[in-house]
């Protein structure tokens, strides 16, 4: 996966999610990451460029020169009935 990082637009619709907008050569993606913990969404910044490999968690984001590595980190109530039973 290959894309340029466009500004995100809030509108009624959206419901003021985190929204980020990917540009491809030919069309145009959104994804959603209301739930994502890793920091990603805060991290983006217009023209980055994202690289992800199929079935990896691994985001890979290039601005200028630098090339910053984030693991996608989903918040899910699995892992937090999990967590409270190991406290048990």
């Amino acid at each position: 996966y290959l894309s340029d990082f466009m500004p995100e637009m809030n509108d009624s619709m959206s419901h003021m999610y985190k929204k980020v907008i990917l540009k491809k050569r030919s069309e145009t993606d959104v994804i959603l990451l209301d739930n994502e913990e890793s920091g990603l969404f805060d991290y983006l910044k217009t023209g980055d460029s994202i690289f992800k490999k199929g079935n990896s968690l691994e985001v890979h984001i290039k601005r200028n020169i630098y090339d910053t590595i984030f693991n996608l980190d989903y918040f899910c109530l699995k892992k937090i009935n999990n967590s409270k039973k190991k406290e048990l």
